[in-house]
């Protein structure tokens, strides 16, 4: 389960100058959304996939897509997005962010924090906004653990991009070739080094549906004949959160639909 632990001022303040640093450099004018590279997390060894966005002048940010579920929702997003309804494409972001904001956009909470670390932003897309995003749920403040690798990752993705502009990198798309950053502890601290990492794009294998509830299989059969019909169904999550408590993470509730294809008909929805 997910921690709520706040990150202390050390780690906040260490957040914030790596995401200043990251910000000055722009990396998004010379790397692409789909120029993804690598970071292996210290902590757990688990994967994290690196997105510079930004290169269309719209949505500056570094995304952190959380292994391989993260990476499968992530190319997902990359070739499937125009066709998704724009309030279920939020629910494809397994991640941790860091994005590059105006002023409104944060909450109180944010800008509260900003003040206490003495830091100060103007302008547009220059103040930089920390969330944790989960398929089913908002966009969420993020804890201990992830504000210390989301600070390991803008660094170690601004030294990856870098050195790929300096051609010291190099990442081959068509084979699936890039960079992975890891790390290994001397003396107290960590060394990080990068090398050569497969990047394997997902297999989408969609099975098909076979009853085995003797229950279901009678009901039907039941039923009898009612010519030639085509039901869909489908379940997605509803476009509007809900908060039982002002201190919990609002979350989106899934609609199940079951209709007839000719008519439109709903037969059955459930919550």
């Amino acid at each position: 389960m997910r921690a709520n632990d706040s990150p202390t001022k050390e780690q906040w303040q260490e957040l914030y100058q790596a995401a200043i640093d990251f910000k000055q450099a722009e990396p998004w004018t010379w790397l692409h959304d789909d120029d993804v590279f690598c970071l292996e997390n210290p902590k757990d060894k688990t994967i994290g996939y690196c997105s510079v966005m930004g290169k269309r002048g719209m949505h500056f940010a570094l995304g952190v897509y959380l292994g391989n579920a993260g990476f499968e929702n992530f190319y997902k997003l990359l070739t499937e997005s125009e066709a998704m309804p724009p309030y279920q494409v939020l629910h494809y972001h397994n991640c941790l962010m860091c994005s590059f904001e105006d002023r409104d956009l944060l909450t109180n909470v944010d800008r509260n924090q900003i003040k206490a670390l003495g830091h100060t932003f103007r302008g547009r897309n220059a103040w930089p906004l920390f969330r944790r995003y989960e398929p089913g749920y908002a966009p969420w403040y993020i804890n201990r653990d992830e504000c210390v690798f989301l600070t390991q990752a803008l660094r170690q993705s601004l030294i990856t991009a870098i050195n790929i502009r300096e051609n010291l990198y190099r990442m081959d798309d068509a084979k699936g070739k890039t960079i992975l950053r890891y790390s290994q502890e001397k003396n107290g601290q960590l060394e990080w080094y990068p090398k050569e990492f497969k990047l394997l794009v997902p297999k989408y294998i969609y099975k098909p549906l076979i009853f085995k509830d003797d229950m279901v299989i009678h009901k039907i059969k039941k039923v009898g004949s009612m010519g030639d019909v085509v039901f869909q169904l489908d379940s997605c999550y509803m476009p509007t959160p809900i908060r039982e408590n002002k201190d919990e993470r609002p979350y989106y509730p899934k609609a199940f639909l079951l209709v007839d294809k000719k008519t439109g008909l709903v037969i059955d929805y459930g919550m």
